[in-house]
């Protein structure tokens, strides 16, 4: 299934972000990746992303800053975005949702190919926000 789509993943765990990059382009989607918070508000600035991947634990712009940073500028405004972390108190979640997020994934309790499978089914054209 062809899907040529766009995702950026962003997080400052090298291998991390090697092994869902690898994934995604297994998946055919389009792979960007940045590795710093700074690095990913850059290239969303610019645009062309179907869906972000974000984590939330980053030195220097954490995943909530960078929500914050993209519904305070209107930025990704037909971008999905979906938080990939370690993070998995309800708390974190709902915090996450209230800034615009579109799902919530705990790094722990999926695996890459279950992460691409929740990115599908958030990019299909029956989920509306």
């Amino acid at each position: 299934m062809h899907m040529d789509k766009t995702v950026l993943i962003v997080d400052d765990d090298r291998f991390l972000l090697d092994m869902y990059a690898l994934k995604f382009k297994e998946a055919a989607f389009r792979v960007e990746t940045a590795d710093s918070g700074e690095n990913a508000y850059e290239m969303v600035k610019k645009g062309g992303q179907d869906v972000v991947l974000l984590d939330i634990l980053m030195p220097t712009m954490d995943g909530f800053e960078l929500l914050k940073r993209f519904q305070a500028e209107h930025l990704g405004k037909n971008t999905k975005f979906i938080v990939l972390s370690n993070l998995g108190e309800p708390s974190d979640i709902e915090k996450a949702r209230e800034l615009g997020a579109d799902g919530y994934i705990v790094k722990a309790t999926a695996t890459p190919t279950e992460v691409v499978e929740v990115v599908r089914k958030v990019l299909s054209p029956e989920t509306k926000k």
